[in-house]
């Protein structure tokens, strides 16, 4: 430690903490006995925790500690403490430290409560007779008379972090610092603690308060700095810095809602989403759920107006390579795609189960064309594949919200390389096959054209299926959740607006159709279902395509995680407790998360509920 500037208690420059994460316990071993002569080359990787952070913090300053999970906040305030050894920079403290980093930290759990007070503060220092008149300061703050004369051992959490905090501030230090520990208590010792900080503040105590709790670092604190991977991103006003942060935790958990309703892993959604081209992505499933045979496939093509355009090999050389225009996502544990194989002297990869967690095989299709400008009618995708099973494969093209099916491999296990053509459009269509070609002597022979539109009783059979139903004279295509400027998202504010639009097809005329969105908790709790006709909004007569808006203007939706089912009915009477004859029904297919407008910490509820408040006086 260096001397500080005596405006500042803390001052950090250039601070850096970097593990090594070693290969084999052996290389650990002699690296602890600096016998690096005998480790082998490339024995550990570096992890750094830190990486060049510098921060002034004058005295009396209340410092919030924002980032998420492994953001390298704890390992700072260990630093900043003299638990560990920075690997570069320097920190300099003007001032005596009282830390609370971990829950007990420094009490005796076979020593009683009591016995673990003098304990603390003899070793701050504190002699007997001084220690006497504080315990009862410390008891009276924690309100643990009840337990103070048991073993530690036997302590909650909650208790823990009520004795912890009462011996930590029973003096007044130089310096504070909380990580976390106050998350263990209730709202009102939570309260309570806040109010004793705020109090030594005043008396020039600098803190340092970690918590993933926004409100109680707003409470509390006057600024603020957000660490995320190590580094410093952000340091100011604790309003502008949590409003980064929390803008921040609000994009990965759309990102993370869109990987789980895209069935991929969150990292994977990331990646491919950063290419500036115009993306499809598609996955094959079956009509079980999981694939229980194999399914050789060796060609996926791209088509523009009749042209193929690009054509990928699979199991061939880089065939999951992201810089390509047609490629595989191949994650292992999560997609079900086998390694790369010969079959009938062709590189394949075959659609099986090789343990992918969401049971589907996916690719992805680059269009590099302005987006806005983007027909995706004159696009097709034809799959190469061979009939070896009768088990039927679909494939599915991902819609902004849900997977949508577009076509399937018409298997009846005849042994013979087959295409299969699907039109992209049938984003908006549902189904429509529109070919399936054999491979004999080098002569083709159109054997199917399927179209819904045409063919409706195919969509009755098809879309029977665990969340998604009904007869199908009508069909949901695209399902899309929107705020004010009609961009589509996963994640909303109480109090903003948000549109649903529901495409639909109809393939004949419907006569009063009923829309229904409903939304549920995770525990099956209906929070809110909106019928059209319940709210006069009646529909004479559809037909063909088109969509209908349910406009939230304001949501009044509380705080939480909701799962929504969206269906059109052929009737819905209010005073009928059995469920009506679905036309089609997507049962809780759709994840959405709410959260409360920044800056109102009170629990506002599941429903924020419009009501008119009055006056009354009386003489």
């Amino acid at each position: 430690m260096y001397k500080a500037n005596d405006d500042y208690s803390i001052t950090i420059e250039n601070l850096s903490k970097m593990y090594k994460i070693y290969h084999k316990k052996r290389d650990r071993i002699l690296d602890l006995l600096n016998l690096k002569l005998f480790m082998d080359r490339n024995s550990y990787d570096e992890f750094w925790a830190l990486k060049d952070v510098g921060i002034k913090i004058p005295k009396g300053m209340k410092l919030g500690i924002l980032g998420r999970n492994g953001a390298g906040k704890s390992t700072l305030l260990k630093i900043i403490t003299g638990n560990i050894k920075p690997t570069n920079g320097q920190i300099t403290i003007n001032g005596k430290i009282s830390a609370l980093l971990e829950l007990g930290t420094g009490f005796h759990p076979e020593f009683t409560g009591r016995e673990n007070i003098y304990a603390s503060l003899a070793y701050m220092g504190i002699d007997q007779k001084e220690a006497e008149q504080r315990y009862d300061d410390i008891l009276d703050f924690s309100e643990l008379e009840d337990f103070i004369d048991k073993p530690v051992k036997t302590y909650s959490a909650g208790m823990y972090a009520r004795l912890a905090f009462s011996v930590a501030t029973s003096i007044e230090p130089e310096i504070l610092i909380i990580d976390e520990v106050l998350g263990a208590g209730d709202t009102y010792f939570v309260n309570k603690c806040i109010e004793r900080m705020k109090k030594l503040t005043e008396g020039g105590t600098t803190v340092l308060f970690v918590s993933h709790d926004i409100s109680s670092v707003q409470k509390m604190c006057t600024h603020a700095i957000w660490i995320d991977n190590g580094k410093l991103l952000m340091q100011g006003d604790i309003i502008d810095v949590s409003k980064a942060y929390l803008a921040s935790v609000r994009k990965q958990e759309e990102l993370r809602l869109k990987a789980e309703n895209m069935k991929l892993k969150r990292n994977v959604v990331k990646a491919f989403e950063n290419n500036d081209s115009t993306q499809l992505l598609f996955h094959f499933i079956t009509q079980d759920g999981e694939p229980k045979e194999k399914h050789p496939i060796n060609k996926i093509s791209l088509y523009k107006n009749g042209v193929m355009i690009d054509e990928l090999i699979l199991g061939d050389a880089m065939d999951n390579d992201n810089t390509r225009s047609i490629f595989l996502l191949t994650s292992k544990g999560t997609i079900n795609w086998s390694e790369p194989l010969k079959y009938d002297g062709r590189c394949i990869r075959s659609f099986e189960n090789v343990g992918g967690i969401y049971k589907h095989a996916v690719f992805v299709v680059n269009i590099v064309e302005d987006s806005n400008a983007l027909d995706k009618s004159n696009y097709e995708i034809e799959i190469g594949y061979k009939d070896v099973t009768n088990e039927k494969v679909i494939l599915e093209l991902y819609n902004g919200q849900s997977y949508v099916k577009i076509g399937e491999l018409q298997n009846i296990n005849d042994g013979k390389w087959k295409k299969s053509k699907c039109s992209i459009d049938s984003i908006y269509l549902g189904y429509k096959n529109k070919e399936v070609v054999k491979e004999e002597s080098h002569k083709t022979v159109n054997v199917k054209n399927n179209n819904i539109i045409k063919e409706k009783s195919l969509d009755k059979i098809d879309r029977n299926t665990n969340d998604i139903y009904g007869s199908g004279e009508i069909i949901i295509g695209d399902v899309k959740f929107m705020d004010e400027n009609e961009i589509p998202k996963y994640t909303f504010i109480t109090g903003e607006k948000m549109i649903c639009r529901i495409s639909y097809i109809a393939s004949q005329n419907i006569i009063n159709p009923v829309f229904v969105v409903a939304l549920y908790k995770y525990d099956g709790t209906c929070i809110s279902q909106l019928i059209s006709n319940k709210d006069n909004f009646i529909i004479d007569k559809l037909n063909g395509r088109g969509s209908v808006d349910v406009i939230f203007d304001p949501l009044l939706i509380g705080r939480g995680e909701y799962i929504i089912s969206i269906a059109i009915f052929k009737e819905l009477n209010l005073l009928d407790a059995a469920e009506p004859e679905a036309y089609d029904l997507h049962d809780r297919k759709y994840k959405l998360k709410i959260e409360q407008p920044f800056g109102i910490n009170t629990e506002l509820g599941l429903i924020n509920h419009p009501v008119r408040w009055n006056i009354r006086y009386v003489e």
